[in-house]
């Protein structure tokens, strides 16, 4: 089956699945309108701070999760934190592996089948408001579907639209990206949003971030960002869009551009959502589509904003210390100068640490070669150097900036 077919055969069964739902009467609410009060953050990619890991690195902290043959992890997919807990979506398994905050196993979730009670996939997952509920969106049924962290099944709530990510907020209710596909609402198709908010029962009460779809277009096809989603604080963070560098803030019901990244007249992609298909293809055709860049994910905490990107098929992160207004692009592979310790990039957060994730036989491999140079193991190794063999889980490596 060739693409263009493809797309036709989507769009039907999301146009069938719509307008057979009984909910779809008043599901898209009011458009929040977005608040634009954007810092711009000047980034430039080809500054290397190679030799500055010293003075942004505050301590590193080193998880190694337990390995077990239920808790044994293929394919890490996601890791998100709550209170004392880890979540590990696992995608060889389709299974949520949940630890305690010293890497020890605890439970998991573990339900793939064709049940009433099961799931096809994880697409994604959040926590609910406290640590002991997790939701769980099964694409290919199309639906959330609640779990205890002791994998008894709560609910199930059948949907019609398009959840590309999703992050539970306070009072049952959750911000659901939608991305650039009609998904729902087709009374007043094509004008779609991005960002919809969804009550206790995953209805549309709220819509952001509107669009118009155009059934042909790969723009909307090229733009769309998984896992894009994280949280700071309270807020949820929207960022990694590929048409645009803007950082969105999404806090209770209403959303704003929090920050714009400027990469420069050079790097910045020279595309926007209303760009035609022919400057996209006139691009492609071109060879300099790696020329730019590609934000790949935006973390925030309280004093520092984390942004991995690509450029010329290579991944930098660049971190800001929001205090000092500093900023510091780092590539793909760094080290801690002082002690010449290897750190994996970061993907995800925890509180105020920053986290990357490492295999344990590149680890223990790491930790032999400071052996046969005869030098000192760092403390974060020194310390793990018994607890872990080739097989063993990956480790995590938490990192907090000064």
């Amino acid at each position: 089956m060739n693409y263009s077919n493809l797309k036709v055969l989507t769009f039907a069964f999301y146009t069938f699945g719509i307008l057979s739902s009984s909910c779809n009467k008043d599901n898209s609410g009011q458009i929040v309108k977005m608040q634009d009060n954007a810092t711009t953050i000047n980034i430039n990619p080809m500054k290397k701070d190679w030799d500055k890991t010293d003075e942004i690195i505050k301590e590193i902290k080193v998880i190694p999760l337990e390995t077990s043959p239920e808790a044994l992890i293929g394919r890490v997919e996601d890791i998100q934190f709550k209170n004392s807990k880890i979540f590990v979506h696992d995608g060889t398994s389709q299974e949520i592996k949940i630890f305690n905050k010293k890497g020890m196993f605890l439970s998991k979730i573990s339900n793939q089948n064709r049940g009433p009670e099961g799931y096809l996939d994880i697409s994604g997952f959040s926590l609910c408001d406290n640590d002991s509920l997790i939701e769980i969106y099964d694409n290919r049924n199309h639906s959330f579907k609640t779990y205890t962290i002791e994998n008894k099944f709560v609910k199930r709530q059948k949907i019609d639209y398009m959840v590309t990510d999703f992050r539970n907020i306070c009072n049952h209710r959750k911000i659901v990206y939608s991305g650039f596909m009609p998904s729902y609402n087709l009374k007043s198709f094509p004008s779609l949003s991005r960002v919809l908010f969804c009550n206790q029962n995953s209805k549309i009460y709220k819509t952001a971030l509107p669009f118009e779809y155009k059934e042909n277009s790969e723009i909307h096809m090229f733009s769309r960002p998984k896992n894009n989603l994280s949280y700071y604080k309270d807020t949820v963070v929207l960022a990694g869009e590929k048409l645009t560098n803007a950082v969105y803030h999404i806090h209770g019901d209403s959303i704003s551009k929090k920050y714009f990244l400027n990469f420069g007249k050079k790097y910045n992609i020279p595309l926007n959502y209303w760009s035609s298909e022919h400057e996209l293809k006139d691009l492609r055709k071109s060879n300099k589509f790696n020329n730019y860049v590609k934000i790949r994910s935006v973390l925030e905490s309280k004093n520092h904003l984390y942004v991995k990107y690509s450029l010329n098929n290579k991944i930098c992160f660049y971190i800001f210390n929001k205090s000092n207004l500093k900023g510091y692009n780092i590539p793909l592979f760094f080290r801690r100068q002082s002690d010449v310790l290897n750190l994996p990039m970061p993907s995800f957060k925890w509180d105020e640490h920053f986290v990357g994730i490492k295999d344990a036989y590149t680890v223990k491999k790491e930790i032999t070669e400071y052996k046969n140079k005869e030098l000192e193991l760092p403390i974060p190794l020194k310390d793990i150097d018994n607890k872990i063999t080739n097989q063993s889980n990956p480790l995590l490596f938490l990192i907090q900036w000064k």
